[in-house]
């Protein structure tokens, strides 16, 4: 059949104009959703989810990434005044638990993808029972980081005791090598024994950081407390550390592990970021166990929690805002973005491979699979430690204060801290 030209010429019109239709359609569909956060917790991952979201569901997210210095105090200025975005990146844990999250932040309790948090990082996103936030990123893990190869040459094994880690610091001593790596010149990596020393506690006693949070136990009367700021100052006294950790950064520090220099270093995974850019050839000899208890039975990690996303309770799209949240936890979304985000932690959600990491993040992990972690103390109380934790193990390191005098330290610092909150108890 012949078309006359008149014909063809009105049905090209017509596709045209069905074209445009659909083209509109998918404009007026696309929405525009403001985001704010801190410029240090958004990644390139976030940006590669970003467009997956945009793909799946049509709805864009507009960014505003604030200066790292001041982006905290402005972010708590603008929720005061009301002037807030549909999607909000603040911390998690307790810093999230002063400013009334409930005053501010709509309840997500009963979103379908909580069940899918893993367990240990729940209690981190919730206040007075009711969940706020959505983790931001994975969870860096802590504990021993140890050169693979110095322990391969010397025939040791990964230690399961605080005596069997003793033998192998002597043992790295006599053959020339630095047993553990010390960076007090940045005095908040001085606080990490403590810090990845928390699961043996927690297991001994696991209502130990509610107490301690209502003014109910001290820290000092926690034999377990008291006995990591021996250990921290027993490796001092024994010679196994570094003669001039007084002096040492933490980037000196990784290049003295990654280069053989020393043997161990007491650390949370985030390390596998600036080691993989600064030694690529050499983190892969590297690994990590968790701190030796005394009598060996309590091993595990430490886990601390990302920032969290919230949705303020003044947006005008909370019901798109929560599809957001919701395609965030679902293997799809975690997998666009770990796609171009190698982790140094563990997913915060269930069922989620993160793909390919290092073997520090692979030997860690594998404590948390099997139940052996904790998260941080710092994410379980409401109150700030600051500085006063890092200075109290300064002191028990260099032999200023006694373990016991630095656990007292540390409560002091607690209760005028918790007073300055007028958090109730204290």
């Amino acid at each position: 059949m012949k078309l006359s030209r008149n014909r063809i010429i009105f049905l090209g019109f017509a596709l045209v104009m069905v074209l445009s239709l659909c083209t509109i359609g998918i404009g007026a569909q696309t929405k525009t959703l403001k985001v704010l956060t801190v410029s240090n917790w958004w990644f390139k991952g976030h940006d590669a989810f970003a467009d997956a979201l945009y793909k799946k569901l049509g709805i864009k997210l507009e960014v505003e990434k604030l200066p790292d210095e001041q982006g905290v105090q402005v972010i708590r200025t603008r929720l005061a005044v009301n002037e807030v975005p549909d999607i909000l990146l603040y911390y998690s844990g307790a810093n999230m638990r002063q400013i009334s999250p409930e005053q501010f932040f709509v309840d997500l309790s009963k979103e379908p993808w909580v069940n899918n948090l893993v367990p240990v990082v729940k209690n981190v996103v919730s206040a007075n029972g009711k969940i706020y936030g959505s983790p931001n990123n994975s969870m860096p893990l802590g504990g021993v980081v140890y050169n693979k190869k110095i322990y391969s040459k010397l025939g040791l094994k990964v230690p399961t005791t605080w005596k069997e880690f003793l033998d192998n610091c002597e043992k790295i001593k006599a053959a020339g090598v630095v047993p553990v790596c010390y960076s007090f010149k940045e005095n908040w990596t001085a606080q990490l024994l403590n810090l990845i020393g928390w699961y043996e506690i927690e297991k001994k006693h696991p209502d130990a950081a509610k107490l301690i949070n209502t003014n109910k136990l001290k820290m000092a009367d926690i034999p377990e407390y008291v006995g990591d700021f021996r250990k921290l100052s027993e490796l001092r006294e024994k010679g196994y550390i570094n003669k001039d950790y007084l002096a040492v950064t933490f980037d000196n520090a990784q290049k003295m592990i990654a280069n053989g220099d020393a043997a161990m270093y007491l650390m949370g995974s985030w390390i596998v970021d600036t080691l993989s850019a600064n030694y690529p050839d050499k983190i892969n000899d590297l690994g990590g166990f968790a701190l030796p208890s005394d009598d060996g039975k309590y091993n595990g990690v430490t886990v601390w929690a990302s920032q969290a996303i919230y949705i303020p309770k003044e947006s005008k799209n909370v019901a798109l805002a929560k599809k957001v949240l919701e395609f965030w936890a679902s293997k799809e979304g975690q997998a666009a973005f770990f796609k171009v985000q190698k982790t140094n932690g563990a997913p915060s959600f269930k069922g989620v491979n993160a793909g390919d990491t290092y073997g520090i993040v692979k030997d860690f992990k594998k404590y948390l699979d099997n139940g052996q972690a904790a998260m941080a103390l710092e994410f379980q109380i409401d109150i700030s430690l600051s500085n006063d934790l890092p200075r109290a193990c300064v002191d028990a390191g260099i032999g200023a204060k006694s373990p016991k005098e630095a656990a007292q330290a540390v409560d002091a610092a607690l209760e005028k801290n918790a007073k300055d909150q007028k958090l109730p108890g204290w």
